[in-house]
């Protein structure tokens, strides 16, 4: 991919962030008129999340509380059409450029792309929205390849769509961007994001065996080491490189079913909203010493961007 270094924050967005030595990253944007553009970031100064909240939740409405609108332009509901017509919401997923959708390979996977809808700018799915959500089917369907519905290693997948999106021309939607690599031969701690607060979105259960949402909400929880989780959910997932864990200790706040496929976003120092996860996995919702398992986004980067140019 060509980058032009541009001066200044002339990029009207930015969808890819990648590191270059030590302390330096690249954000690069995937529009011709914007080109790439330099920044710094002091991965070393980032504050520590506060060890104590791994064990002391926040006082909140129980799962989370509501998202206000446009808050996520990124995210969309997948929607599935039923025998009769309709649409109802199945998963989340992530806008990451004009064309392509971000989701779990466990949403879609031997789905008909006629039967999936991808709605943009839906916030609460019992009404019409006042920034007029709208629909689009996807063209195609790429899941991964060694996608294992036994273990949700590599649970991850792209949903292709047109016509593009025009970001400049709606604020309601726009790309997220996509973390650098967490090794590349190299230990690169900050990109763990062990121990950072991370925020997961989704229109899923407030609460195992509850009710779906109709009105997106939001939950902020700790990233936890792959170490740690594996110790945790031993004998339930097998986790694996390519997952990253999340979750209180006490339990009370997670994902849960239907929020399958949404992002786990993190906001860097520098202001940048990152999707770091997918919702992918987990034992039952917000129970104590389970964490949420995702997939962890930065060890697909090659897979995404391989897919996304292979399609231009």
């Amino acid at each position: 991919m060509m980058a032009h270094v541009l001066e200044g924050n002339t990029c009207p967005w930015v969808c890819f962030i990648m590191q270059l030595q030590a302390n330096t990253c690249l954000l690069v944007a995937k529009t011709a008129e914007c080109g790439a553009q330099y920044i710094r970031l002091d991965l070393d100064g980032e504050e520590d999340f506060n060890e104590t909240m791994l064990t002391e939740p926040p006082s909140r409405i129980a799962g989370g509380s509501v998202v206000y609108p446009g808050e996520f332009p990124s995210i969309v509901s997948l929607q599935t059409r039923t025998p009769t017509g309709q649409y109802q919401h199945t998963c989340g997923g992530t806008v990451i450029d004009e064309r392509h959708v971000l989701t779990a390979a466990h949403c879609v996977m031997g789905r008909m792309a006629t039967r999936i809808s991808i709605v943009f700018k839906e916030h609460d799915l019992s009404r019409p929205e006042a920034a007029a959500e709208y629909r689009v089917f996807p063209t195609k369907i790429i899941t991964h390849s060694k996608f294992d519905f036994k273990t949700f290693a590599h649970d991850i997948a792209l949903l292709r769509f047109d016509p593009p999106l025009k970001f400049h021309q709606d604020p309601f939607v726009s790309p997220v961007c996509l973390p650098g690599p967490a090794t590349k031969g190299i230990a690169r701690p900050a990109f763990t994001f062990a121990h950072k607060p991370a925020t997961v979105a989704g229109w899923g259960k407030m609460s195992e065996g509850g009710e779906l949402s109709t009105v997106l909400q939001k939950v902020t929880v700790p990233v936890l080491t792959n170490q740690a989780c594996k110790t945790l959910l031993n004998g339930h997932v097998n986790i694996q490189d390519g997952h990253l864990c999340a979750g209180w200790s006490r339990g009370g706040q997670s994902a849960c079913q239907g929020d399958s496929g949404g992002p786990l976003f993190y906001h860097d120092q520098d202001g940048h909203l990152l999707v770091i996860g997918i919702v992918s996995a987990g034992v039952g919702c917000a129970r104590a010493l389970s964490p949420g398992v995702y997939t962890r986004v930065s060890e697909y980067l090659d897979w995404i961007r391989d897919n996304v140019e292979a399609e231009q």
